[in-house]
C-alpha cells in the first residue's frame, strides 16, 4: 500500500473511533455497574479527590490504553465507557457532582454536573475517547487535576464568619 493511501485508511479510520450514542446511553443507565467492573479489572483505588489519586489513576488508566491500542476500537471501546463510568463517579462521590442525561431526536450524551468546582460539567467519555484517538491522556489528566485545584470548599466564607 502507498504511503499516501495509508494516511488516508488510517485518517477514514479514525474519524469512525467516536463516542456514540449506545455508548452514552449504556454509561449513564449503568454507571455503578461499569466502575465496579473497571475497579474489579484493574484493582485502581480511590480514597479521595487529590493529586496523588489522580496521578494513581491516570497510572492505571495509561497501563489499559495502551493495552486497548492493541485492540481495534470496536473492541476496546467497552473499556473506556467503564473508564468513563469510574472517573464520573468520582467526580460525583469526591465533587458532589451529578449525572445529567441529555437526549434528542438527534443526540445523546451525559455529563456530571454540578461539581464543586470552578468548572461546570465534565463529559468523561468524551475526553476518554478523545484521549485514547488522538494524543494521549496527560491532557485528561490535567482536566481531573485541574478540577483538585479548582474545587470549591462549602460554606467557607459562613464558617469563617461564626
Amino acid at each position: 500500500m502507498k504511503k499516501g493511501m495509508r494516511i488516508l485508511v488510517q485518517l477514514s479510520k479514525g474519524e469512525e473511533e467516536t463516542d456514540t450514542a449506545e455508548m452514552y446511553h449504556e454509561l449513564y443507565f449503568n454507571h455503578d455497574e461499569l466502575c465496579e467492573k473497571f475497579i474489579k479489572k484493574t484493582g485502581i483505588k480511590a480514597t479521595g479527590f487529590d493529586e496523588k489519586n489522580i496521578n494513581n489513576w491516570f497510572e492505571v488508566i495509561e497501563e489499559r490504553v495502551a493495552v486497548l491500542k492493541k485492540q481495534s476500537y470496536e473492541q476496546s471501546k467497552w473499556e473506556l465507557v467503564e473508564m468513563a463510568a469510574f472517573l464520573g463517579n468520582q467526580l460525583v462521590k469526591y465533587l458532589d457532582g451529578e449525572w445529567y442525561h441529555f437526549v434528542s431526536k438527534d443526540h445523546e450524551s451525559c455529563s456530571i454536573i454540578n461539581c464543586n468546582t470552578a468548572y461546570s460539567c465534565t463529559n468523561c467519555l468524551k475526553v476518554l475517547v478523545g484521549g485514547y484517538t488522538k494524543n494521549g491522556m496527560d491532557w485528561v489528566k490535567e482536566i481531573f487535576l485541574e478540577r483538585c485545584k479548582k474545587k470549591i470548599v462549602k460554606n467557607s466564607y459562613n464558617i469563617s464568619k461564626m
